[in-house]
């Protein structure tokens, strides 16, 4: 997975990459390729255990850079339809955890 510094992974655009990166890595395409309208059924062939995969690729590299507690609860996972969703998602998250 590429590096995103702990630095940039609080910023919209550091967010936007690491998403981006762990769909890459699930769904097997190049981080360049996404943008946040890319739609994960749609577009990418996501299917559910495909982005429960992708969440906790997030999660986990989130607890690396920012320490444990960025979990994004089951039932938010059908209001993420893009990949700006889960970004939004993200940035809140992060915010929240200060």
């Amino acid at each position: 997975m590429t590096s995103v510094p702990a630095g940039a992974a609080r910023s919209a655009e550091g967010l936007l990459h690491l998403v981006q990166t762990a769909c890459a890595r699930v769904v097997g395409v190049q981080p360049g390729e996404l943008v946040p309208s890319t739609r994960f059924a749609r577009d990418l062939g996501v299917d559910s255990l495909m982005l429960v995969e992708i969440v906790e690729t997030v999660e986990d590299r989130l607890s690396q850079l920012h320490g444990p507690g960025h979990r994004i609860r089951d039932e938010e996972l059908d209001g993420f339809r893009t990949v700006g969703d889960l970004v939004e998602h993200v940035i809140l998250l992060t915010r929240a955890r200060g």
